[in-house]
């Protein structure tokens, strides 16, 4: 799973996992997009405003199980955000 975050200050973001000991606090990781390799390729996307990258990370959840609370489970909560 990965979500694409631009933020107003200029800084990218990408939230490339959600799975079992990846984060301290929450099992939602966020990485600097230009940590990233540039082989990853953007599909799409739109725009939201008052957004948080915290929201995400929440949204992404703290806890990780494979079949009932995976990175397509985690993606789908964040997406979920920008409907709101």
């Amino acid at each position: 799973m990965m979500l694409f975050l631009s933020s107003d200050n200029g800084r990218d973001y990408n939230y490339i996992g959600h799975g079992d000991g990846y984060g301290r606090s929450s099992e939602t990781v966020v990485v600097r997009a230009d940590n990233m390799s540039s082989r990853w390729t953007r599909v799409g996307g739109h725009s939201v405003s008052d957004a948080r990258v915290a929201g995400y990370v929440a949204a992404g959840g703290a806890d990780y199980h494979f079949f009932l609370d995976n990175c397509q489970d985690a993606k789908d909560r964040m997406v979920e955000l920008d409907k709101k």
